[in-house]
């Protein structure tokens, strides 16, 4: 069946199941993965990513459905992670509008 006609949960498999071996090769001690944003608000995904984090061993932390489709609800619940954790920045922090992922960075 062409990859176009195939169940969403089908299609997201193969790329899903390529990236946590990526993951797992790069990071052998990691035992979570998160997802977010739009992509955490695909039911169909976020089900077949459960099932293969699942067979993994690995466990998936994604936020609730309703926060992922509004990017402010998404900002706000970083803040409130980085918050619970005790971290926090004046208002004199550089804003910039494509963050990178890489703390280095």
């Amino acid at each position: 069946m062409p990859p176009a006609f195939r169940p969403p949960s089908r299609r997201a498999g193969r790329p899903a199941e390529n990236a946590l071996t990526a993951f797992c090769s790069a990071h052998p001690e990691g035992r979570h993965v998160v997802i977010a944003g739009g992509v955490a608000a695909n039911k169909a995904l976020r089900v077949r990513l459960q099932s293969v984090v699942a067979e993994r061993g690995l466990t998936l932390v994604a936020p609730p459905l309703k926060l992922c489709t509004d990017n402010g609800a998404m900002i706000a619940w970083a803040g409130l992670e980085r918050l619970r954790r005790g971290e926090s920045h004046g208002l004199d922090s550089p804003c910039r509008p494509r963050w990178p992922l890489d703390e280095a960075a």
